[in-house]
């Protein structure tokens, strides 16, 4: 079995050797005084001789090291922790007149009637989509009155405008919505979203033929060749 050394000694041993003049000899009262246990080398170095000096100077910087690293645990454990607790990104902390200005912005420009009328949209899709769920529809209008409407929302939805716009912005666009030109845009925003909607699952349930014949398509030739890659010549068209 090799032996250990643990060599207490800082001292360039090579530099020395370099060197033009031999060095002077050790007086015996401080050379080093070497012991063996077991399998273990240990080099002593004598109190008060330079090597001793270094090796403090070597501890001190090993301590350091250590409690950096320490530190850098710590932060890095702290960091890990803080975001499985979701607190990675710290929600802004606005003031309760940040709240308000952002309310009275967003309710004169209308968003709280489109919001709703966004909502009573879903939920006459759904029923029409599926019809047995009709007797159903107190159920999901409580649901979306409870969880999706303008006043469910509202506090994320403040924060979300202060995070966008400036506090002047705000009250430039609050003027807006006060004249004749911002009223008709805010009142009209809940039927445009509406329209917008209606022609969107219109133009969906009229070329759903289309999409279903791409599908069966795709899925053919993907079973074909084993792999999916057979639709990507058409992702395109």
């Amino acid at each position: 079995m090799l032996k250990r050394s643990l060599l207490f000694v800082g001292i360039a041993g090579a530099s020395l050797l370099a060197a033009a003049e031999p060095a002077p000899k050790t007086s015996e009262a401080n050379a080093p005084v070497i012991t063996e246990e077991e399998t273990v080398t240990i080099v002593a170095v004598p109190c008060g001789s330079a090597a001793a000096g270094q090796c403090a100077d070597k501890k001190a910087c090993d301590d350091k090291k250590k409690c950096d690293d320490k530190k850098k645990a710590c932060a890095d454990k702290k960091a890990c922790a803080d975001k499985k607790a979701g607190c990675a990104v710290p929600t802004p902390d606005y003031s309760p007149g940040d709240y308000d200005l952002a309310y009275c912005f967003m309710e004169t420009s209308g968003l709280p009637g489109a919001i709703d009328d966004a909502n009573g949209f879903i939920i006459m899709e759904q029923m029409e989509q599926a019809p047995m769920l009709r007797p159903a529809r107190p159920a999901f209008e409580k649901f979306f009155h409870d969880h999706c409407s303008y006043h469910a929302m509202k506090r994320d939805l403040a924060r979300m405008h202060l995070a966008t716009f400036t506090r002047d912005e705000m009250k430039k666009l609050i003027d807006f919505f006060k004249t004749p030109e911002g009223k008709k845009f805010a009142a009209s925003q809940a039927a445009l979203n509406h329209q917008a909607l209606a022609i969107r699952a219109d133009r969906i349930h009229r070329n759903l033929p289309e999409l279903q014949k791409n599908v069966q398509e795709c899925m053919a030739k993907a079973q074909q060749n084993g792999s999916a890659a057979a639709c990507a010549g058409n992702e395109n068209k």
